[in-house]
């Protein structure tokens, strides 16, 4: 059946937007776009005869012989619509609003796959997890990411990248997430913004409506972070710990031995740190990711104890993990 309109809804288990990669072809939608350097309708006909029954096709790219022999294919939706990209995004946005677990989205320039999984290893066992396959944070990534939301899970952690403006609005209406980690903000795609402040601005929209949110405050007398929240999303509780002083915020310290670190953090006024873990790592970034997580896990409920047991298990995340647009 050929529908021009936008599914509400799909019956397949699975989404792809590239051919070489469907594995399930009777359980697989596949998402034709209609780029500058390819075009996905090509691949068509050819997922069809492998057993896809299920198409979103764009208007621009639907005519000829293909569209003509499509009539007759037996028992397959086809959905032509303006944007397959943007109707991939809808549907996952669709999807998300059915579950009501939190949800903790990441982003910052460096550090996010790693936050990610780390994060997700803390919280395997006391939650039932569902967590961005790989590094899939981009426009197309989120959405493949969000369409694993089942309802045996109670935690979703997911990561969002943006490369220019105006992206993180449309992830963050896909996300809604509850809860924040930014991560190590630095140059990455610095050269399609104007400035750092509007780069830094454009991240944090994707908070606009989260209830807490963890970062690392690396200048007391200037928190960017803090002021843009402040404008963004004043009610959003912030978590920003550092490792200056014991009398702002949440103070961390972070004391090397060997191959190994412990990391302890210590509200403001109080003598008693509220964690105390070791973990195999002594370079600044991996101690900064793994308090970013340690700090995020706590506020979801997980002990001193739980976590000093936990943290044993961080061990480095293969950057093969990366997948580039």
């Amino acid at each position: 059946m050929i529908q021009h309109k936008k599914p509400t809804h799909l019956r397949s288990s699975y989404l792809s937007l590239d051919s070489r990669q469907i594995y399930e072809p009777s359980k697989t939608a596949f998402f034709a776009v209609n780029g500058l350097n390819h075009d996905g309708h090509q691949y068509v006909e050819s997922l069809y005869a492998k057993g896809v029954r299920e198409f979103i096709v764009e208007e621009s790219a639907w005519h000829g012989m293909l569209a003509e022999k499509a009539v007759s294919w037996e028992q397959t939706n086809i959905y032509v619509v303006e944007n397959s990209i943007a109707t991939l995004q809808s549907i996952a946005q669709n999807h998300r609003e059915q579950f009501n677990f939190p949800v903790i989205a990441i982003t910052g320039s460096n550090g996010k796959t790693i936050c990610k999984e780390w994060l997700a290893i803390l919280c395997n066992g006391n939650f039932s997890v569902v967590k961005s396959p790989k590094s899939y944070n981009s426009q197309i990534g989120v959405p493949l990411s969000l369409w694993g939301m089942q309802e045996k899970h109670n935690l979703g952690i997911f990561e969002a990248g943006i490369s220019q403006k105006g992206e993180m609005e449309k992830i963050e209406a896909m996300l809604q997430p509850d809860y924040g980690i930014f991560t190590h903000f630095g140059e990455a795609h610095g050269s399609n913004f104007s400035s750092d402040e509007e780069k830094l601005r454009e991240k944090l929209t994707l908070f606009k409506k989260a209830k807490k949110l963890v970062y690392r405050v690396k200048d007391l007398q200037n928190d960017p972070i803090q002021r843009i929240m402040q404008e963004i999303n004043s009610s959003c509780e912030l978590f920003g710990w550092n490792t200056i002083s014991p009398e702002k915020g949440l103070f961390t310290f972070w004391q090397t031995k060997g191959k190994s670190s412990q990391i302890k953090v210590i509200k403001a006024a109080q003598s008693e740190a509220f964690i105390d873990s070791q973990l195999d790592f002594t370079d600044e970034a991996s101690l900064e990711n793994a308090t970013n997580c340690i700090i995020m896990a706590s506020l979801l409920g997980l002990s001193r104890d739980e976590l000093g047991i936990k943290t044993k298990l961080l061990k480095p995340v293969s950057m093969r993990l990366e997948m580039k647009e």
